[in-house]
């Protein structure tokens, strides 16, 4: 966000509210939305284990990740991929 707000002549808290106010989602909620969506087209059409998805996706832990996915759709990575969401 820094770099980006630097690019554009805005400050970094600007520049996140106006991201917020034309997505409805801070720049965090956005990544961690399009991060879910990802792990969602992995678990259901690969055979990657979770632990390698996690790491995919960038995330230093799979429990973070898991608590995460539980979160956003109420499953672990295991129960959404096995009842195949």
């Amino acid at each position: 966000m820094d770099r980006l707000a630097k690019h554009v002549g805005v400050s970094k808290y600007h520049l996140q509210r106006l991201f917020k106010r034309n997505t409805g989602l801070s720049p965090l909620e956005y990544a961690t939305q399009l991060r879910m969506s990802d792990a969602i087209e992995h678990l259901l059409h690969t055979e990657v284990p979770v632990t390698e998805i996690a790491f995919q996706l960038g995330f230093k832990s799979t429990s973070h990740f898991s608590n995460l996915f539980r979160q956003h759709t109420g499953y672990s990575p295991t129960e959404y991929r096995k009842e195949g969401k």
